[in-house]
């Protein structure tokens, strides 16, 4: 399995970012502004879209864009236990800053055993 450079997961991370900001502004404009909780509101919508997108397929919006999914450290269709994991991580704020110092996996990847895979490099996925 082919590692995915930073530039995929990049283009990743802003599709899906794009999205997890629509979907809180939707929510938002439906049960109006929660004055000074607006960040939680982003990080609940961004670990449920990425809870729900990744356990059900293994692919975000971005995901599906750039032809990835998430699996396993050794291939294998990650558990909804590793997603939930993962989906949490990404919400810690040093997550992001793990790519600038590391490799080609963020601390969502490495705490979780997961990692980001190009979808067509594995049929059976």
């Amino acid at each position: 399995m082919k590692r995915v450079d930073k530039s995929i997961r990049l283009a990743n991370y802003l599709i899906d970012i794009v999205v997890v900001v629509m979907i809180t502004i939707v929510l938002t404009i439906i049960f109006g502004s929660l004055t000074g909780s607006e960040k939680l509101l982003i990080w609940f919508v961004a670990f449920v879209y990425y809870f729900i997108l990744e356990s059900l397929t293994g692919q975000t919006l971005g995901k599906i864009v750039t032809h990835t999914k998430v699996v396993m450290k050794d291939g294998s269709k990650a558990n909804v236990i590793r997603i939930f994991m993962r989906s949490f991580l990404r919400i810690v704020p040093i997550d992001a800053f793990s790519y600038l110092f590391g490799n080609h996996e963020g601390l969502h990847d490495l705490l979780s055993g997961t990692r980001l895979v190009r979808k067509e490099d594995d049929a059976s996925l």
